[in-house]
């Protein structure tokens, strides 16, 4: 008896599960796009970099400072690559 009982509520989920995808295949089948048709959007982004003041420092390869460019002496590179890849050691 208990295995019928089983067999009855596995059937009536799996009844309700089909019901459900077929009420949301009838929903998507219905669903109108045309009102998406005549829509154009256009995002813009204006950035103004917060850094001013560049100090660079040159070091040899034991570690010593050899050279210090001024902030003045600076030129930035401009925008950055969109990807930056990592160097392999």
């Amino acid at each position: 008896m208990a295995e019928n009982q089983i067999k009855a509520v596995a059937l009536k989920d799996l009844a309700k599960e089909k019901l459900m995808e077929s009420w949301l295949q009838e929903y998507y089948a219905e669903f109108d796009l045309s009102c998406l048709d005549d829509i154009n959007e256009k995002f813009s982004y204006t950035y103004t970099p917060k850094e001013y003041h560049y100090t660079l420092y040159y070091y040899d390869q034991a570690g010593s400072l050899v050279q210090t460019v001024p902030p003045k002496g600076v030129q930035p590179m401009g925008e950055p690559p969109e990807r930056l890849e990592a160097p392999k050691w």
